[in-house]
């Protein structure tokens, strides 16, 4: 049963790894949206 709760530690590990990554990867990719967005819809 010890052997299963650290398997599982190690995977939530990795897991929140990979959420960290892919908000990041998220957040660049809405600023960039929102900057082209801006810079279409501005006062032009």
């Amino acid at each position: 049963m010890t052997h299963q709760e650290t398997k599982y530690d190690q995977g939530r590990k990795e897991l929140s790894i990979n959420s960290m990554y892919f908000n990041r990867y998220l957040l660049i990719r809405y600023l960039t949206a929102g900057f082209f967005l801006s810079i279409c819809t501005g006062p032009s």
